[in-house]
């Protein structure tokens, strides 16, 4: 459930629902040919949340039991998913938190959501994990607690309501990879799993071996943008990894916002929404009151080129957002960016750098590449059975169909 990481705060992050070109499908689960028994957990109960005020009700629950689960990520603390709930549109999903309680105390959470969406082009009823746009997910169950989180998901399927629940950012071989497909396996629903990865940078070495460890030809890569920034007026490093007053940090956010809005993505017409912008400075806000907000902001010749939004627990160091302003491209900013980030994180203690998203630019300077993947479980039902195969099966026998037409045409020689 975490990456290769002696002390990990984290467990792992998830990515999107549509596939890159890494992602793979693994071979869909069948349900079983009869039913099992449920597992039976004295004293157990699960409650379902469907409202900001009920999830703000348990609030110190949920941040006592982050104290406990500390094979999670930060992306699964009240001050990023409480956030995620207040100011993601509908579209989104609503709130749907499934809360596992023995004998009247919480002994998990599941932060889910619930929207409309498309599988494999079909439309569905989804649960999805929240924060499912940033390319994460998280399950806060202690590992101990299999048994109870098992029962939390025979519960979400007597719920009913839905027709596929996708689970992102679950280790392969963890005790939460067996839960989940034997839940599956008992409550007779087919199981669909998509690998896919995120990226870390390495820095239990230090700095400099975390560099030496690159291919040469990555350092020569970054020497060079390096030196053509230098030709620009070199970079230098703005930087929030101490509280601040709220109107230094509102200045800084204001500066990131207009950094995004030049960026590749409003070039394409995707400009920042304002539901976004409420989302980031709610999180930069409650981050920077615990100590453990972190944004940095990279000048090339004293002008603001790109940022990046981090988190900070215990040892490390988790990409929130990133961005440049495509002004830069050349000297691609984000890659120094995020290299001085490395850099300086690593003087200060921090062992680990995650970032989500398994994008081709991180391959410039990623030291690992963490296995996860998406679990898609379809409830019984024609709509789940057509998302399934044109999800999982279609694009098997599209592949298979295609090998046979691309094989060279038999040679005919005509006999006199």
């Amino acid at each position: 459930m975490a990456p290769s990481n002696p002390n990990p705060p984290l467990n792992r992050a998830a990515g999107a629902h549509s596939l890159n070109p890494r992602d793979t499908l693994r071979e869909p689960v069948p349900a079983p040919s009869r039913p099992t028994d449920a597992r039976q957990v004295p004293g157990f109960q699960v409650d379902w949340l469907e409202s900001l005020e009920q999830i703000a009700a348990i609030e110190i629950e949920w941040r006592e039991l982050e104290a406990r689960v500390t094979s999670r990520m930060a992306f699964g603390s009240f001050d990023y998913l409480f956030p995620w709930y207040r100011h993601s549109p509908h579209s989104q999903g609503a709130p749907l938190v499934g809360v596992a309680r023995r004998n009247g105390h919480v002994v998990g959470i599941a932060p889910l959501a619930r929207r409309d969406a498309t599988l494999g082009r079909i439309p569905l009823r989804r649960i999805d994990s929240a924060g499912h746009d940033g390319e994460v997910g998280e399950i806060l169950f202690p590992p101990d607690e299999g048994a109870a989180f098992e029962s939390l998901l025979e519960s979400l399927f007597e719920r009913g309501g839905f027709d596929a629940a996708i689970l992102t950012g679950v280790a392969p071989g963890t005790w939460l990879h067996q839960a989940v497909r034997s839940a599956a396996l008992r409550g007779r629903r087919s199981l669909g799993e998509i690998d896919y990865r995120y990226a870390t940078i390495d820095l239990h070495q230090g700095f400099d071996a975390y560099v030496q460890d690159l291919s040469s030809k990555k350092r020569g890569n970054l020497r060079r943008r390096q030196k053509r920034a230098d030709s620009m007026g070199g970079t230098s490093l703005d930087r929030i990894h101490r509280p601040v007053d709220r109107a230094t940090l509102g200045r800084y956010l204001d500066r990131i916002f207009r950094l995004y809005e030049r960026s590749w993505k409003a070039a394409d017409g995707m400009a920042i929404q304002d539901y976004h912008r409420n989302f980031y400075a709610d999180v930069a806000e409650r981050f920077n009151a615990r100590s453990m907000l972190d944004l940095s902001i990279l000048q090339v010749g004293g002008r603001d080129a790109a940022f990046i939004l981090g988190l900070r627990e215990r040892e490390t160091f988790y990409d929130v957002t990133i961005s440049y302003d495509e002004e830069f491209a050349s000297v691609s900013p984000g890659m120094l960016l995020i290299q001085e980030v490395a850099r300086r994180i690593s003087a200060e203690g921090v062992r680990l750098l995650v970032s989500h998203g398994d994008r081709e630019y991180k391959r410039a300077w990623a030291s690992n590449w963490v296995p996860q993947t998406r679990e898609t479980i379809f409830a019984p039902g024609l709509k789940p059975a057509l998302a399934r195969f044109a999800r999982f099966e279609y694009p098997k026998l599209a592949s298979f169909v295609r090998g046979l037409t691309s094989r060279p045409a038999a040679t005919t020689i005509e006999i006199p």
